[in-house]
């Protein structure tokens, strides 16, 4: 990982051993052998070792580790809670843990404590200060049935076809995380063309999951059988299309149809009934007046429809007049060098909308014509009124 550069990856998932300590071997009721986790690679000495490794390797992952990235740790009892403080000294900001709940976990075939059924991860990012990092929450939202992704997550152990096994059919490593796991990790904290570091990669979970996402991967792996295995496992997947990968964005984020425009273009029609996706709630459309904004009018078709259902159309020129009128009220004050307060600046303006309004509506209702045409109409008469008044000038 030293070798890595500096600031250069988007996300560091990290499935270290988990110093189980196991003091012998464990047996079911029937007396058979419990594969356990009895390899090298998960024994230490001491927990002041196993704290100098994680320090060691956690320290070498936030170099690598860009201003707006994070990183996920996954352990158990025996060790998360070490993890978690070597964590907070090094100067990653705890975002969640989040309780992987087995929905089929191993039992306690002792029967001298409660079945171990969870795991614990916990996700950071790099800095305490940080304030950009990645976090699809309307992705994570749209996963869970439309409702805020919780930090409890019921998923299944890796078992059945996912398991992977080595030649003598038995299992290819004995902590082979689930793809469910990994997904929902690298959908909810990256996005399409990130990198994400494994410094604990086994048997490529992370990078099959990186992979069919559409993510970049580095993998850390020390055991050879374990590295052979990742390399066919991975060269069997198959990235999903752009169009695939791309996750659900924020409302903000999507593309605006005013409303009024349903209405115009005679999608949605006075007296309709919208109903909510889960049809828990509805509405009906009652809108007999729309108010444009601002270099926002509907098109001569749309007035004309609009005009025939009896919906009143108040023109973009005439409700969006008040930032013209306020300029005058300025080039008034500035005349006089004498200024008004924001209140009387309110007064007056209301009086010339009020003004206004009602002398488009009047003439409209007079004539038999729609307000947009009233409003031409009435500037056009202005116009002639002051040029014969005034004379043509100079």
């Amino acid at each position: 990982m030293n070798a890595l550069p500096e600031k250069s990856v988007d996300l560091v998932f990290a499935d270290p051993p988990y110093n189980l300590q196991l003091g012998g071997e464990l047996t079911r009721p029937d007396q058979s052998k419990v594969d356990a986790v009895d390899d090298d690679w998960d024994k230490f000495a001491s927990f002041a070792e196993y704290d100098r490794f994680t320090h060691d390797w956690m320290k070498a992952a936030r170099r690598v580790l860009k201003d707006t990235g994070a990183i996920w740790v996954i352990g158990s009892y025996h060790n998360i809670f070490r993890v978690g403080a070597t964590m907070q000294d090094l100067g990653f900001w705890v975002m969640n843990d989040v309780v992987w709940r087995k929905s089929n976990p191993m039992p306690n075939f002792r029967g001298t404590r409660f079945t171990n059924a969870h795991e614990t991860l916990i996700w950071a990012t790099r800095d305490a200060e940080q304030k950009k990092y990645t976090f699809n929450y309307d992705a994570m939202k749209a996963l869970n049935d439309d409702l805020q992704m919780r930090s409890d997550w019921l998923l299944p152990l890796c078992t059945g076809g996912e398991r992977l096994k080595d030649g003598d059919g038995g299992k290819a490593h004995p902590t082979q995380k689930p793809e469910a796991l990994l997904h929902r990790v690298l959908l909810a904290t990256t996005n399409a063309g990130d990198t994400v570091l494994d410094p604990f990669f086994g048997t490529g979970t992370t990078g099959a999951v990186a992979k069919k996402l559409g993510r970049n991967f580095i993998g850390i792996e020390r055991e050879a059988r374990y590295i052979k295995v990742a390399r066919e496992r991975i060269r069997l997947v198959k990235t999903g299309a752009a169009e695939d990968l791309k996750v659900t964005t924020s409302k903000k984020a999507e593309p605006r149809i005013p409303f009024g425009t349903l209405v115009e273009r005679g999608l949605l029609e006075a007296g309709d009934t919208l109903y909510d996706p889960a049809r828990r709630h509805a509405a009906r459309i009652r809108a007999r007046f729309i108010v444009e904004g601002a270099n926002g009018p509907t098109t001569r078709e749309a007035d004309e429809i609009l005009n025939d259902r009896g919906v009143v159309v108040v023109p973009d020129i005439l409700a969006n007049a008040g930032g013209v009128a306020v300029s005058y009220l300025e080039w008034v004050q500035d005349l006089q060098n004498f200024f008004w307060n924001e209140d009387e600046v309110n007064r007056q303006l209301q009086a010339i909308m009020i003004q206004s309004f009602r002398a488009v509506w009047d003439f409209s209702q007079a004539h038999d014509v729609p307000m947009r045409l009233g409003a031409y109409m009435v500037a056009v008469d202005k116009v002639a009124d002051a040029l014969q008044a005034r004379g043509i000038w100079p």
